[in-house]
């Protein structure tokens, strides 16, 4: 038997978990999109693109970017960011409203929460639920988190990661980097400071939290 090539596997992982996920979250609404991997931006772990793909025809699509530094985070975590960017999708073909390239509207906001992700400009619960730099937190037993598990039990994997990808650990992120960003949960104000402090906002005395950069 022919063993399949590394990029055969890989995108045919990433292509089964969007029509996965589209008819689970979103009633087989979405259309194709171009997904392809890029590790260039630490920072970023997925992207939208939209009207990004030409065919010779003229056909246009969007791109649909994950970042494989971030693969070996968890699954569940992982293909988060895709339903993530998934609603982008959404929201540029049927939303109400065209927002920015790159904002999270308040309509994107209201999609995440339906389907089971939480907009947090912090990743914490009481984060900027819009923004231009966001991220969320899976709401517990909520339809993506339900969904997940049960593409995960149908032996879903991701094959291919970045070999240096980021490690979730927070000791490892630390050594990697004299200074770190800190993100009050609660006002969003930030400082930088050595990696690992525990230290709260005087402004509202929430905790904050280290975030990755």
């Amino acid at each position: 038997m022919d063993k399949k090539s590394p990029t055969l596997i890989t995108y045919t992982e990433w292509q089964s978990a969007y029509d996965f996920f589209n008819k689970e979250l979103f009633n087989d609404s979405l259309p194709e999109c171009v997904i392809t991997l890029s590790g260039k931006s630490k920072r970023n772990m997925g992207s939208f693109a939209p009207d990004r793909y030409a065919s010779e025809g003229g056909e246009i699509k969007d791109g649909l970017m994950m970042n494989p530094k971030h693969f070996r985070r968890g699954l569940i975590d992982t293909l988060s960011t895709l339903v993530h960017e998934m609603c982008h999708v959404w929201i540029h073909h049927f939303g109400k409203t065209k927002s920015r390239n790159g904002y999270h509207s308040k309509e994107w906001g209201t999609l995440m929460e339906s389907v089971g992700l939480m907009p947090s400009k912090t990743g914490e619960p009481g984060g900027a639920k819009t923004g231009q730099q966001m991220t969320h937190y899976i709401i517990d037993a909520a339809p993506f988190e339900t969904a997940a598990k049960r593409l995960l039990e149908e032996k879903f994997r991701i094959s291919w990661a970045d070999a240096q990808t980021v490690d979730s650990n927070r000791a490892t992120k630390s050594k990697a980097r004299n200074k770190s960003k800190y993100s009050c949960k609660v006002c969003g104000a930030t400082v930088w400071g050595k990696p690992e402090l525990r230290i709260n906002c005087g402004e509202c005395k929430a905790r904050f939290v280290e975030i990755l950069v």
